[in-house]
């Protein structure tokens, strides 16, 4: 009986993989290239060297282009056609609330979870090839999560407080399940990129450099370590 009863899991993961491979493939394609964007962005922004920074020469306003520029980021995926086919959750909390809601089953939910994780080590990867030691200067370091000025307890306060934030807009404003076409209003495209300007812009945010994304923060833990070993 429990042989047979693995085997049922076992195939039914199997069959799952067969037939929405292309959007667990489009989620982990996704979420690199939003890695991409992010410490390209995190660089040009950040960097003391950089033409931006030495121009602008304001923290504040720095920090909100970051937000615009990562709200737009998030819309053009969404809107294309790998965000359109996975669903673009690009989170695992995103996923795990569909899931909760039973709005995706238990096995997709494994493996966009997994192509989530893989895709933002990869994006992460790519971008330190491409960028080199301007993405590991300490004023960026791989657009690293880290408390900030009022410790961790704030800092994990503000995470959890930006990410139900985050959750919620997703969920009143996204698409669910692997394979269901979506294509966000002008309004609400408009809604999101604000909603990202505004919660990197935040206080919030500064208390913990926020990222919003544990395959994020992970996938910048996976570069830092292959730098130091």
């Amino acid at each position: 009986m429990i042989s047979a009863a693995k085997a049922s899991v076992v195939s039914r993961r199997r069959q799952k993989l067969t037939e929405h491979w292309p959007e667990y493939a489009s989620e982990g394609s996704g979420l690199g290239l939003f890695m991409i964007s992010a410490c390209t962005f995190a660089t040009l922004l950040a960097h003391p060297d950089s033409p931006i920074v030495r121009l602008v020469q304001n923290a504040t306003l720095l920090r909100f282009l970051m937000g615009v520029a990562m709200g737009s980021t998030a819309v053009a995926l969404i809107y294309s056609k790998l965000g359109r086919r996975s669903g673009a959750h690009m989170n695992p909390a995103t996923t795990f609330t569909f899931l909760r809601l039973r709005k995706i089953e238990p096995v997709d939910a494994l493996f966009y979870v997994a192509a989530q994780f893989v895709g933002a080590i990869a994006g992460v990867y790519v971008a330190s090839i491409a960028l080199g030691r301007w993405l590991s200067h300490p004023a960026v370091d791989y657009v690293v999560t880290l408390p900030g000025p009022y410790g961790q307890r704030w800092a994990f306060a503000a995470e959890f407080a930006i990410l139900e934030c985050s959750r919620l807009r997703k969920c009143t404003s996204g698409p669910t399940a692997p394979g269901v076409s979506y294509a966000p209003s002008f309004t609400t495209t408009i809604k999101n990129a604000a909603f990202f300007a505004a919660i990197t812009h935040h206080q919030w945010a500064r208390a913990n450099k926020s990222k919003v994304r544990p395959p994020v923060t992970n996938s910048v833990s996976f570069r830092l370590f292959v730098r130091r070993y």
